[in-house]
Order: C-alpha cells, then sequence, then structure tokens
C-alpha cells in the first residue's frame, strides 16, 4: 500500500500548528502526540489536517485568535476572510 499522498501545510496551518503546541493535554494522549510531532512540519496529509481543525475546535479556548484585524474578525478555527495583511 502506497504511503498517502502528502501536500504543503497552508499558511493557516502552519499558524494552527504553532498554536496547537502550546495548549495543555492530558497526559500520553494522541492529541498531545499529534502536537508535538506536527509543530514542526512543512508538509501534511488531508487526514491530518482534518485531524488538526478537529483539535484547533476542541482546544479553542486555549488558542489565541489567529487573526487580529477588524476586517474579518476570524477567530480560531476559521481561516481569515482576506488574502493579505490588512
Amino acid at each position: 500500500m502506497p504511503p498517502p499522498p502528502r501536500r504543503p501545510v497552508t499558511e493557516w496551518e502552519a499558524v494552527a500548528l504553532a498554536a496547537l503546541a502550546s495548549c495543555v493535554f492530558v497526559p500520553a494522549t494522541p492529541q498531545k502526540r499529534f502536537a508535538r510531532e506536527m509543530r514542526d512540519a512543512t508538509e501534511i496529509t488531508e487526514k491530518q489536517a482534518e485531524w488538526l481543525r478537529v483539535l484547533v475546535h476542541r482546544y479553542r479556548r486555549q488558542i489565541p485568535r489567529v487573526c487580529q484585524c477588524p476586517t474579518c474578525s476570524a477567530g480560531v478555527g476559521v481561516a481569515p476572510r482576506h488574502s493579505g495583511n490588512p
């Protein structure tokens, strides 16, 4: 069976991975292991990307808002609505 296809990490995913690494997890859980192993990832599979979205939603109260600009008001788990800097 071939390995699953990998793609480059998007900007939002990189920010989410870094933010998730600062969360407090229950010891010896898959969530903690995923956050630790993926902290500096440059490539990601679709399953990992989906798991990342689930974990960002689950730990959203421990993660600071991803985008603070007044134009999009995008928070954790929501990609910014603008393409560039505010």
